[in-house]
């Protein structure tokens, strides 16, 4: 009797297992993913931010297109190097008149395409092209009629 009653523990102890390992597997491994998402993300926004200030100071001499596609390419480049497992990165530079937008977007679940597009990324963002010499002109003209 007793022996019976140890094979019937033992096996589900077996079944147990073969349901438990894969569910905590899959969580584990979802996290990580998140996890780069999450990084790739941050990553990505620090990126076009970066790229929206230095853009912004080159902008007030009015740059040609091939000055804007350049600094898509070396933005795509960095992304590139410092991303993880991006793929499909596409980057945009367009000026707007006053301000200046960059656009990047990727595909992060290279990991686990089971995820889908739940993986991409897209970030946009503006940066306000500034003329400091006609600033300080506004403001000195601003200075002199309020008498400060």
């Amino acid at each position: 009797m007793r022996g019976i009653l140890k094979t019937r523990l033992r096996a589900s102890f077996t079944v147990e297992s073969a349901v438990i390992i894969p569910v905590f597997t899959f969580i584990t491994v979802a996290l990580i993913a998140m996890g780069f998402h999450i990084r790739n993300n941050v990553m990505i926004k620090s990126l076009c931010w970066k790229s929206a200030i230095e853009l912004e100071r080159i902008t007030t001499q009015h740059p040609d297109t091939d000055r804007l596609s350049a600094a898509a390419g070396e933005l795509r480049g960095q992304i590139r190097d410092q991303g993880m497992f991006l793929k499909n990165v596409r980057t945009g530079v367009e000026r707007n008149g006053d301000s200046v937008s960059v656009s990047v977007s990727a595909d992060s679940s290279f990991i686990l395409p089971v995820f889908g597009r739940i993986g991409s990324i897209s970030v946009t963002e503006k940066a306000d092209v500034h003329n400091p010499a006609t600033d300080m002109r506004r403001w000195h003209a601003l200075g002199m009629i309020t008498g400060r």
